[in-house]
């Protein structure tokens, strides 16, 4: 290249050539005063060749940087590359941003003499980026603190649109994986960061073997691959089954699908809640059925039990009529002990719950327990509880043990091992939020277990196993009341029920009662001689008319003197004109017009003191129940024995 001097034709042309570039071109001398100021600079920093022309460089620079200018033009005179993105004034105070390229302009002799820079405005596209990277950071913050898990899935393999339903839904199970999701995506598979969900198959996570989850992909392609508000079963890291409800919608390009994105909501609590409820609302209706079923039947009873008494107290009585009356005695008190069952299933049985020690309680049904069970069955007993006491009813907390036994020892027919086990435990929050179905507070709890290895239960059993009637064993050999009885001793002694079993390894029941403090007992009195002493009165209150006739001729029988009432308001009506009130009332809890209850609080105003005996075939209201158990009221729970209701009269006389 000739270093011959450029004629003055070449500075003109070279002069109109930089003042037609678009970027700015400024030349200063090596002590920054500008010496040459194109158009393109103008356009970017606003002044004219005119303004800056022998003026420093340094007005270009921001006002907090004055001083900037001169290090920069020592940098690049020691010779450092000075070029990239660069922030400048503009001459109204605005910020330019410039992508500039700065060099040493030599003399002849190689001797620096000025500098000359170029550069471009980038700072709309400075801006655009910022916007981006804020949007990706407001981005990013959401879908992190979100409650919601979102996701992204890759398709290996785009899919094809012009396959039928069954053949995408094979390519999407074999090709799709998780292409990213948020943290809280994660943590509703009990993972913790979303990391841990990176290049997981759809297959892991959707199960294929639920029905359910391939008709919700079916649906989605159905749908042009967009989904509201599907639901599908999935399980957790530990195994435990999830159910989310699901927003989809695939990205179709260039004729394929390539990937899905979609959002997630856990709805696996909402789900535990409506099976329980479900539950709950079914147990119920059939409680309320058995209950008053219950009622009615106990009223019947209670006539059967006092007529076949009355007739067998006669001495003249022939031996074929005795036998027959036996009979139906008999057959009376079987009905009456159905109904128990019925009435502890339905949990409108009157429980007297005391303190008790599990572990006593099962010693000392222990030689009981073995005689029920064949020669070829065992029985080990692992009572491991320490504190062991619950609330329940001695009586009834026999009848669990007994109950599960029996269902144990039929569901071994060809010999095995039962296995009776108690254990002080406690549970937590998460494991009462596992039970589903089930309703379980946390806290502390004394388990009874009871294994045995039979042959099991498959799940369709396993969900009717706790309804009243609901058998597998052969016509005849049993009423399907057992396992429902127990449930509704338990649930009524405030803890649950939970079953565990696999065909053709055996079952575990185990039943869970809340721990109790120590607390001092006492057992009622008794009395031998049940005949009035003195000719007592004793007003009957009973609206069930053969009822009053057995209970009344039972008392009579026994020198009791016994006016009877229909109702509370007809007794109040006879106390009103009578000389003085009676020795004992004897109340059905629930009648028409006037109840015991309200019976007995006016008796209460009207004669302090005055011993009130309830009966009933049943009651469906907790609080009454729990009311007659806190306060200790007398109470005989329907059909009524003759000899039972003589003890409890005479001991409520001798007492009062």
């Amino acid at each position: 290249m000739s270093n011959a001097a450029a004629s003055p034709e070449d500075v003109e042309f070279f002069s109109h050539l930089l003042q037609a570039v678009r970027d700015s071109v400024i030349y200063t001398d090596l002590e920054g005063r500008v010496r040459y100021w194109n158009q393109g600079a103008t356009e970017i920093f606003g002044y004219t060749a005119e303004e800056v022309l022998g003026r420093s460089v340094g007005l270009l620079y921001p006002e907090e940087e004055p001083a900037r200018y001169s290090h920069d033009l020592q940098r690049i005179l020691d010779g450092e590359d000075f070029s990239g993105e660069w922030r400048g004034r503009r001459n109204d105070g605005e910020t330019v941003w410039l992508d500039i390229k700065t060099t040493v302009v030599r003399g002849r002799n190689s001797e620096p003499i000025g500098f000359i820079g170029v550069a471009k405005d980038i700072t709309e596209r400075k801006k655009a980026l910022q916007a981006l990277r804020a949007s990706e950071e407001r981005y990013r913050a959401f879908i992190e603190q979100t409650a919601e898990g979102l996701w992204r899935v890759e398709l290996e393999e785009p899919l094809p649109l012009g396959l039928d339903e069954d053949d995408q839904i094979d390519h999407f199970y074999t090709y799709a994986v998780m292409g990213e999701c948020n943290d809280a995506m994660a943590r509703m598979y009990g993972l913790e960061s979303a990391s841990d969900l990176s290049g997981v198959r759809l297959g892991d996570l959707l199960p294929r073997s639920d029905p359910h989850n391939v008709e919700y992909l079916r649906r989605w392609v159905r749908h042009g691959y967009r989904l509201l508000e599907a639901e599908s079963h999935e399980h957790d890291a530990n195994g435990h089954k999830r159910y989310f409800l699901n927003n989809l919608i695939g990205i179709v390009e260039d004729g394929v699908l390539r990937r899905a994105w979609g959002s997630q909501r856990d709805i696996t609590e909402r789900r535990r809640a409506e099976a329980h409820l479900r539950q709950v609302d079914r147990l119920e209706a059939v409680g309320q059925l058995a209950g008053g079923v219950a009622h009615e039947a106990n009223n019947q009873m209670s006539v059967i039990l006092g007529c076949s008494e009355f007739v067998l107290k006669r001495n003249d009585l022939p031996d074929v009529v005795r036998q027959d009356v036996e009979h139906i005695q008999r057959a009376a008190e079987r009905t009456a002990g159905i109904t128990q069952q019925l009435l502890a299933f339905s949990s409108r049985q009157l429980l007297h719950l005391k303190v008790l020690e599990v572990n006593a309680a099962v010693q000392r049904l222990e030689p009981i327990l073995r005689r029920t069970l064949s020669p070829d069955q065992q029985l080990d007993m692992r009572l491991e509880a320490e504190p062991d006491l619950v609330w329940a009813d001695a009586g009834q907390l026999d009848q669990v043990l007994l109950n599960l036994t029996l269902n144990a020892r039929d569901a071994m027919p060809g010999g095995g091992r039962v296995t009776i086990e108690t254990k002080t435990v406690h549970h937590s929050a998460e494991y009462a939020a596992s039970k589903e179905g089930t309703a379980v507070m946390p806290g502390p709890y004394v388990m009874i277990a009871v294994t045995d290895t039979g042959h099991g239960m498959d799940r369709r059993t396993m969900a009717r196993a706790f309804e009243p009637f609901f058998t597998t064993k052969g016509v005849g050999r049993g009423t399907g009341l057992g396992l429902s009885t127990v449930y509704g001793i338990v649930k009524q002694c405030g803890g649950f029920l939970w079953a565990y079993s696999e065909p053709g390894i055996g079952t575990t029941f185990k039943a869970y009662l809340p721990l109790a403090d120590r607390q001092s007992r006492a057992g009622p009195a008794e009395t031998a001689n049940l005949r009035s002493k003195t000719g007592e009165v004793i007003l009957l209150v009973e609206d069930e008319p053969m009822v009053r006739r057995v209970v009344g001729r039972a008392l009579s029988d026994f020198g009791y003197v016994v006016v009877e009432a229909d109702n509370g308001r007809e007794a109040l009506a006879w106390l009103a004109g009578a000389d003085s009130p009676p020795a004992l009332v004897v109340s059905d809890l629930v009648m028409p017009e006037m109840g015991g209850r309200e019976l007995a609080a006016r008796l209460g105003e009207l004669f302090p003191g005055l011993p009130v005996l309830f009966t009933s075939g049943y009651t469906d209201n907790e609080a009454v129940r729990r009311e007659l158990v806190q306060e200790n009221r007398p109470f005989l729970q329907k059909p009524l024995a003759p000899d039972t209701l003589l003890r409890t009269v005479r001991g409520l006389l001798d007492r009062s």
